[in-house]
């Protein structure tokens, strides 16, 4: 095997084919020597490998967060200024039918010409 074609094999078979890895490992001495380097710097480095790992997940966990609560807030703004729409449309029905009323309109045309109940315009 030449010497890329025996790296590829063995970076293709890690954490999958354990025993494929440990014939390349036994077979090819640099292999081994990178295995052994690989095991030292776990259990030296590995802590901070560890924690870098641990604060990237953080960040990305942070970074979800806060991509909901800005998707959050823009659902909640649109529904405020639904609600807002709907207020606004009331107060418009609830003025016009102040106005007939005052001019002594009947009720009755008063609340098929706005949409109000009969009690809502009673109490204008």
């Amino acid at each position: 095997m030449k010497n890329a074609e025996v790296w590829a094999t063995f970076l293709e078979t890690e954490g999958r084919q354990h025993e494929i890895a440990a014939r390349l490992c036994a077979e090819h001495a640099e292999l081994r020597a990178a295995e052994r380097r690989f095991e030292e710097f776990m259990a030296v480095d590995g802590r901070f490998f560890r924690a870098l790992v641990k604060e990237k997940n953080e960040r990305d966990l942070v970074g979800q967060l806060e991509y909901a609560r800005k998707m959050g807030f823009k659902e909640g703004l649109e529904e405020a200024r639904q609600e807002d729409r709907e207020e606004g449309r009331q107060e418009g029905r609830e003025e016009v039918a102040r106005n007939l009323k005052a001019k002594g309109l009947d009720l009755r045309l008063i609340v098929e010409a706005t949409g109000l109940s009969e009690a809502e315009v009673a109490v204008l």
